[in-house]
């Protein structure tokens, strides 16, 4: 390849709670030419239990929007709310990743995913408190998907209604929606779950009114899960805004799209 100049870059390591804001308020954007996307459930869960355990998902690249001249086309992140104002930058490669943990863990709705037979569907998701705490449980199984209803069986085939916060708290089954969800309403969950009425009769048997027994779980998974959420840190590249529409390039498969002369650039005429 020759006449184009190389862009400048730069890499970092961001908060992933910082990218889902962004992402939120329309300051990280998707450029036109990302293709469609096609979220898988099973792959989701894979993701999510890799977040929570503090494990690597790649790089996201992003670009600088830069001159209003040579800006992209752009839509927000699929679950975020339109925006009327121009992104500060476009994601170039990490849409999948990004747009599936704002999904699940900050949009407060259901997630656009598709089944075993790739029909579309929405799902909530789930972490089961007492299995993400034991180091033995496989941290993919603890993770639960319903459909919008919530209400469906676990992998095991186990009858399960999360229709309710007390149905939640019953069965010991965080809401992924609240990690980075509205933080009065995670507040409540978390009292909520602490309540002595809301122990089950294992735990009453255990002590009198479950509260030390649910007060423990509630710290543990606190300091070990929701903690590694927060402080997940994503190895970003960013282009600089001098980058051109000619010198990005996005690599697809042997049918997808490549090269980005064959996108447009936004019009705001």
């Amino acid at each position: 390849m020759t006449g184009t100049p190389r862009p400048s870059y730069e890499c970092a390591q961001e908060p992933l709670p910082r990218l889902l804001d962004e992402a939120h308020e329309g300051r990280i954007q998707v450029p036109e030419f990302q293709r469609e996307l096609r979220l898988d459930d099973e792959w989701i869960t894979s993701l999510l239990a890799s977040v929570s355990l503090g494990y690597p998902i790649g790089v996201f690249q992003l670009l600088q929007a830069g001159d209003r001249g040579l800006r992209f086309s752009s839509r927000p992140v699929t679950g975020a709310p339109s925006s009327s104002d121009a992104p500060e930058r476009l994601l170039i490669d990490g849409q999948y990743r990004l747009t599936s943990l704002y999904q699940v863990l900050a949009s407060g709705q259901a997630v656009h995913t598709r089944d075993g037979h790739g029909n579309p569907v929405r799902r909530w998701y789930y972490l089961d408190m007492s299995a993400a705490t034991d180091p033995a449980a496989d941290r993919d199984e603890a993770i639960i998907s319903l459909p919008e209803t919530r209400q469906g069986v676990t992998p095991q085939r186990r009858p399960l209604d999360l229709s309710t916060p007390e149905r939640e708290w019953e069965e010991r089954m965080f809401p992924l929606r609240l990690v980075f969800g509205d933080a009065a309403e995670l507040r409540h969950w978390q009292h909520g779950f602490v309540t002595p009425g809301n122990a089950t009769a294992t735990e009453l048997a255990v002590d009198g009114e479950g509260y030390a027994i649910r007060d423990h779980l509630m710290d543990r998974f606190t300091a070990t899960v929701l903690t590694a959420f927060e402080n997940y840190l994503v190895p970003t590249i960013v282009l600089g805004s001098e980058t051109t529409r000619w010198s990005v390039r996005v690599h697809g498969g042997p049918d997808g799209r490549t090269l980005s002369d064959r996108f447009r650039v936004a019009d705001d005429s």
